[in-house]
């Protein structure tokens, strides 16, 4: 699950295919699923609050362009 905060562009791949990609709004609220595999990159990511499963992870640094990849425990 992604909150944002300010604007920021995203794209979205979960398990290969692309599920979202363009330009968020502030106050935008998206979640996104994969079965093994989830890759976001952002734009600018300090505008990215995010959980995973239900856990909130650490703020995201800066401004500039990152990927998170996040994959299936074994």
């Amino acid at each position: 699950r992604a909150e944002l905060s300010d604007v920021c562009w995203v794209s979205v791949r979960a398990d290969g295919q692309l599920v979202e990609e363009g330009l968020l709004q502030p106050g935008s609220v998206r979640t996104w699923t994969a079965r093994e595999v989830l890759v976001v990159r952002a734009g600018r990511p300090a505008a990215l609050k995010l959980t995973a499963n239900g856990v909130p992870l650490e703020p995201l640094p800066g401004n500039e362009p990152l990927w998170l990849n996040f994959r299936r425990a074994p």
